[in-house]
């Protein structure tokens, strides 16, 4: 993984999946364990990231600010608005208790040590944290209406935010998985003036201590990104996740232009083969996108997304299986 991230190339092409849901799970490893793998204890994620073909364990740190939750029949919360509305909310932001994240970092760092396996640690920016802060219809009026607002809930949420990111840098992080998310499938969420204020300067600064510590920086962008592939390159990542395949979002395109310094990381249709496809055609779509982008290195194959409770189990089987078979170089 750390090969492909840097540049080099690998002795074969490494298969990337950051979510797995409770079912597959459950396939894998023959277990009623009923918790997706990033809720997994060390020792069963280790066992499960083995079975799959993985070469690293993955935590999500996410700072909850001002999120509201529902919970559904199944007593499972589900993001559902933001509470932080106006001026007087901002004063009662205080730093998180990360307490529970260190811990958790500390313990899978052991394991990824005796396992060689790489960590990855996955930590929004102020501006993914502000929009779910503030529920993201209030977000986007008050871009317009009351932008001093969202900048100043920026600006405080960066205090803090930058203070937990030097503490995760204590430990042992092989690379930093950074959430873009401004993107819809049509385009981006905001005009190219605002993303550049409100999400492309406050993430270029929001990284600087990762790269001043020399890790990689894997940029998540879902929709599509064609329109502000300049800004994305201004943010210099390492490698981009995970390509849905839609509008002008050309995975091969994207690697020919620009596949020299950075690691392109999944496409493999979630919307398509992998949930209404059959496990041939998943298997085929394995095979061209190797066969396409693992050329020179700098490509990690997954899908486009994560892997839903959607996808077939059979599916998921022959995406292994067809990483492993045609991944070899």
């Amino acid at each position: 993984m750390e090969t492909v991230l840097t540049g080099g190339i690998p002795d074969r092409v490494p298969y990337c999946e950051f979510e797995v849901s409770a079912r597959h799970v459950n396939y894998v490893l023959g277990r009623e364990i009923n918790l997706k793998s990033t809720d997994l204890s060390p020792a069963d994620y280790v066992e499960f990231t083995k079975r799959i073909g993985c070469d690293f364990l993955y935590y999500n740190y996410l700072w909850e600010l001002g999120r509201v939750y529902q919970s559904d029949a199944r007593g499972q919360r589900h993001y559902s608005g933001g509470s932080i509305k106006r001026a007087s909310d901002l004063d009662k932001i205080t730093r998180p208790d990360i307490t529970a994240a260190l811990k958790r970092i500390k313990k899978l760092a052991e394991y990824c040590e005796t396992n060689n396996l790489g960590l990855i640690l996955g930590f929004s920016p102020p501006y993914k944290t502000a929009l779910h802060a503030v529920g993201h219809e209030d977000f986007f009026i008050k871009t317009c209406t009351e932008k001093r607002f969202i900048l100043k809930l920026q600006e405080i949420i960066m205090h803090y935010a930058s203070e937990i990111l030097r503490d995760f840098l204590n430990y042992p992080i092989s690379a930093f998985f950074v959430h873009g998310d401004v993107c819809y499938k049509t385009g981006p969420m905001l005009n190219p003036a605002m993303t550049r204020e409100l999400w492309l300067e406050s993430t270029k600064e929001f990284i600087k201590p990762v790269k001043k510590n020399g890790k990689p920086v894997i940029l998540h962008m879902d929709g599509n990104f064609s329109p502000i592939i300049d800004m994305i390159l201004e943010i210099e990542p390492d490698a981009i996740h995970p390509f849905e395949p839609c509008g002008r979002m050309d995975i091969y395109a994207f690697k020919r232009l620009y596949g020299k310094r950075i690691t392109v990381i999944g496409n493999i249709d979630l919307t398509g083969a992998l949930c209404f496809g059959t496990p041939a055609q998943v298997t085929e779509a394995v095979k061209t996108h190797i066969e396409n982008l693992a050329p020179g290195g700098r490509y990690m194959c997954g899908s486009s997304h994560e892997i839903t409770a959607d996808v077939p189990l059979e599916n998921f089987t022959a995406l292994i299986e067809s990483v492993s078979k045609f991944g070899k170089y």
